[in-house]
């Protein structure tokens, strides 16, 4: 599932990019405009589009271009179509394109085009325009009087995202001039225009620093509440992830994603009726772009555990949605599998966080049924919960039988000499967890490999560090 990809600097820089174009204008017809954020930011992009036609009509104008950038481009990330995203990317180059621009409104455009570049997988142009963004926020820093609440929140997020990356790739961000943020020698501005914003920055830089609690505050939008309620599906705790959901007005309909990770909460807790209700509800309102596959790709699973058909689902996963984001890539790749039942339950349990169960349910297999792909994953998902679970020894029982087993591609060999790596980490064993992760990089993965090899580069760089 989404969250059993492992992370890395690559998903932590793009969490950057896709909050980098929140920032808001400033100076002009600012109850509108706080208007605009309000509804772009809680998904409502319909009103938000009216508001910016009301009060003027040119969407190129300096006065309102940012704030109509902003929202199409939220919706273009939310909604994942061609169709919005070519919309987001036109208006773009139309700013870019204006005389006497301000580093303001680069800093907008460029991060934008940062974000729509990446979702389309055009990496490199996606890292140029990130450091053509990143220059103008540090120009803008050096000249302003006062720094505003929300650049200093960005400023915060920044520094977060950067501050635990490889030695190595400090050398090529140095060449790019991409340094530590500082904005001590001038005063946080003290009028607060958009607190939606800041709130939502804040719960970004929580998620980076990898806070076991988030704070919210009455502030704090829907897409603030989403974030923080993909965050806590991360971390296997979908009981969290709802109490960010219901604060959430369902009775607009708006943002349609919420109903997507509702369908996840439910599903993660076993509530399987409710789940497939609330995909049901998530596919109505969004019939095409993003995170329909995986939708259709868990209605699948869902089937599947009762026994159901599904051979109409293939072909929807096949035909419907875009492929922007990791969880649709992972629906198009594995919708042909043929699941094992009990493996499956399994997987499901373990991604709500209740390993015991997912226990209860590996130990009910007969492991002499199983094919030697489904014998991998059986010992993979067993030492998973055991990880989990602090049973450090049980952990590593199975993941040395698992190695002890032919490898097919996959990523379970790969990710157990990671993970094998780790837990000899938190038992003090350092010899043994730099062996480990040493062997990360000889172990073939048609999957992840890179994100898995990354994660395991900045273990030993720590390693390293500790010894000196």
């Amino acid at each position: 599932m989404q969250r059993e990809k492992p992370t890395g600097f690559s998903l932590c820089c793009f969490g950057l990019f896709f909050l980098l174009f929140l920032i808001p204008a400033i100076s002009y017809g600012q109850r509108i405009k706080k208007e605009i954020y309000h509804n772009a930011l809680n998904g409502n992009f319909t009103r938000s589009a009216t508001l910016a036609t009301d009060i003027e009509s040119t969407e190129t104008n300096p006065a309102i271009a940012t704030p109509t950038l902003i929202s199409a481009t939220i919706e273009a990330f939310l909604k994942g179509t061609p169709e919005k995203i070519s919309s987001a990317s036109k208006r773009i180059e139309k700013i870019l394109k204006q005389h006497n621009i301000s580093k303001y409104d680069k800093l907008f455009a460029y991060t934008a085009k940062s974000m729509l570049n990446a979702l389309e997988e055009e990496y490199v142009a996606s890292l140029y325009a990130s450091l053509k963004a990143y220059s103008s926020l540090k120009q803008h820093i050096k000249k302003q009087k006062c720094i505003e609440p929300e650049i200093v929140a960005l400023v915060k997020i920044f520094n977060t995202a950067y501050k635990d990356i490889p030695s190595r790739y400090w050398f090529l961000l140095n060449m790019a001039g991409i340094d530590t943020l500082s904005y001590t020698k001038t005063q946080p501005c003290t009028n607060v225009r958009y607190p939606e914003l800041v709130s939502t920055l804040e719960i970004v830089k929580q998620t980076l620093k990898e806070e076991e609690t988030l704070q919210t505050n009455q502030n704090t939008p829907a897409i603030g509440h989403l974030l923080a309620a993909a965050y806590y599906l991360k971390k296997q705790s979908p009981k969290l992830a709802g109490q960010h959901l219901k604060k959430i007005d369902s009775t607009g309909n708006y943002p349609a994603a919420q109903f997507y990770y509702r369908g996840l909460i439910h599903l993660d807790l076993g509530h399987y009726e409710t789940s497939e209700w609330y995909f049901n509800k998530y596919l109505f309102l969004q019939q095409k772009g993003r995170y329909i596959k995986s939708t259709l790709l868990r209605k699948k699973w869902i089937a599947v555990l009762k026994g159901q058909p599904f051979s109409n689902l293939d072909r929807a996963i096949e035909n419907r949605g875009t492929t922007y984001t990791f969880a649709d890539r992972q629906a198009l790749k594995e919708y042909r599998d043929q699941y094992h039942p009990g493996l499956l339950e399994a997987r499901i349990c373990f991604d709500g966080g209740r390993f015991r169960d997912a226990l209860q349910v590996l130990n009910s297999i007969d492991t002499k049924n199983l094919t030697q792909y489904r014998l991998n994953e059986y010992h993979y998902r067993k030492a998973r919960a055991h990880q989990l679970l602090k049973q450090n020894k049980k952990a590593l029982d199975e993941y040395n039988q698992l190695l002890k087993l032919p490898n097919n591609g996959h990523y379970y060999h790969k990710k157990a000499m990671l993970e094998r790596g780790k837990i000899y980490l938190d038992m003090g064993k350092t010899s043994k967890a730099n062996e480990s992760l040493k062997q990360v990089m000889q172990v073939k993965s048609n999957m992840y490999a890179k994100v898995i090899e990354y994660e395991a580069e900045m273990l030993l760089e720590k390693i390293e560090k500790s010894m000196k």
